[in-house]
């Protein structure tokens, strides 16, 4: 794995360690996050204000699942509980400048599969 997936990784770290400036230092300044309920937020101001007053949860633990890398392109597959102990599987695809800055990042909202919600749930 190359620059992509490098930055991808510290992106989630700093996701996991709710820092919304390192998430803002990861982004251009005029990049573009697109969010799976379709919700677009422009600018790297406008991106860390998004984590700092909206995306940030105590205990929010994103772990990523599968990279594929492709240059300066990056697509994850992450699993994450919800606050209600249900896991989720979004998809999130990073585009990097060539100083290694996301540029875009798409967040796709993957579906709850009916086993994982019995496990949640302990009835498996």
């Amino acid at each position: 794995m190359g620059k992509a997936w490098d930055t991808a990784q510290e992106y989630f770290r700093c996701v996991r360690a709710s820092d919304a400036d390192g998430i803002a230092r990861l982004f251009a300044d005029d990049a573009v996050l697109s969010l799976f309920d379709g919700t677009v937020r422009r600018g790297r101001g406008a991106i860390r204000d998004f984590y700092a007053n909206t995306a940030m949860r105590p205990g929010l633990a994103p772990q990523p699942q599968a990279p594929i890398e492709d240059g300066n392109r990056c697509a994850v597959e992450i699993m994450v509980y919800g606050s209600d102990g249900v896991p989720h599987r979004p998809l999130d695809v990073f585009t990097m400048n060539d100083d290694g800055e996301i540029t875009t990042l798409r967040a796709y909202m993957g579906h709850v599969l009916e086993e994982d919600v019995q496990h949640a749930a302990g009835q498996e």
